[in-house]
C-alpha cells in the first residue's frame, strides 16, 4: 500500500489523476508546471511511478511534427510502435504509471500508449458496407482538411449516425479525438453548421438551432481557455460562410451598365 501524499495544494484535476493512479490505473499528465501537474509528477517520481514520453525519452512520437491532423499523427505513432516489436513489448512497462507529457491536455500519443498498456479490447465489427462507408467518409474529411465545415459536417454526420466508429472507438468523443485530433463539441459544430449550410436560402431553422446549440455548450461559467476556444471557432466559422457567401454572389447575374 503506497503513502497517499498530502493534497491540500494540489489542483482537482491532479487529485483526480491521483486517485486513477493509486487505484492502478494509467495516467497522462502535463509536464507543464504553470498549467500542468507539477505535484502530481513530483510525487510520483519518488514513488517510481513517472514515465516521460516526450522527445527526451523511447516514447516519442516521432510523427509528431508531421504536417497532418492531430488524430493522424497518433494513428502513425501507433503504426510506428506496431512496427518495432522491440519497443511494443516493453509498453506494459507504463501501465500503472504517470506517463508525461508536453501536449496534455490536448490530443497526445500517450493515449496510444495507455490503451496499449492496458490491453486492447474487443470491438464490434463492421459490415464491409460499413468499413466502405466509414473509409469514404474518412477519405472526405481528410480531403477538405479541418477547415471545409460543410464536407466534414456531413461525413461526420454519417461517422455518428451509422455509429461506424464502433469497431475501434468506445464512442464518439474517443473517435474524435484520437483520430482526428478534436472534440466531440468541435465535431458537432462542424455538423451544425452543414446542417445550416444545407438549409441556407430555404428554412431559418437551422441558423436558430445552431445559435441555440451554442448557447447550450456556453451555459454555466466557461473557463477563459474555454471562451478563446470558441471565439476562434466562430471565426473560423465566420470565414467559411464569408467565403460561401462570396461564391454564391459570384454565381448572381451581373447588371446591366
Amino acid at each position: 500500500m503506497r503513502d497517499v501524499p498530502v493534497t491540500d495544494e494540489w489542483s482537482g484535476h491532479e487529485r483526480a489523476r491521483l486517485e486513477s493512479l493509486l487505484a492502478g490505473e494509467t495516467v497522462i499528465v502535463s509536464m507543464n508546471r504553470r498549467r500542468g501537474h507539477p505535484n502530481l509528477i513530483a510525487w510520483a517520481r519518488t514513488a517510481g511511478l513517472y514515465v516521460r514520453i516526450d522527445t527526451r525519452s523511447d516514447w516519442a512520437n516521432p510523427h509528431e511534427k508531421d504536417d497532418v491532423l492531430r488524430g493522424e499523427q497518433l494513428r502513425r505513432f501507433e503504426s510506428y510502435l506496431t512496427e518495432r516489436p522491440e519497443l511494443l513489448a516493453r509498453v506494459p512497462e507504463l501501465r500503472g504509471k504517470a506517463l508525461g507529457c508536453w501536449c496534455v491536455p490536448g490530443p497526445c500519443h500517450g493515449q496510444v500508449l495507455k490503451r496499449l498498456a492496458g490491453g486492447v479490447v474487443a470491438k464490434p465489427s463492421l459490415s464491409p458496407a460499413e468499413r466502405a462507408a466509414l473509409a469514404e467518409a474518412e477519405a472526405e474529411i481528410e480531403a477538405a482538411g479541418i477547415g471545409g465545415l460543410g464536407r466534414v459536417g456531413h461525413a461526420l454526420t454519417r461517422i455518428r449516425d451509422l455509429r461506424l466508429y464502433r469497431a475501434a472507438y468506445g464512442g464518439f468523443d474517443d473517435y474524435c479525438r484520437q483520430r482526428w485530433g478534436f472534440t466531440r463539441h468541435h465535431a458537432n459544430r462542424q455538423i451544425a453548421t452543414a446542417g445550416l449550410m444545407a438549409n441556407m436560402g430555404r428554412k431559418p431553422e437551422p441558423r436558430l438551432t445552431a445559435v441555440r446549440d451554442l448557447m447550450g455548450e456556453l451555459d454555466g461559467e466557461p473557463t477563459p481557455e474555454a471562451i478563446r476556444r470558441w471565439i476562434g471557432l466562430i471565426d473560423e466559422g465566420i470565414a467559411e460562410l464569408q467565403a460561401a457567401r462570396r461564391r454564391l454572389e459570384g454565381r448572381l447575374p451581373r447588371p446591366l451598365n
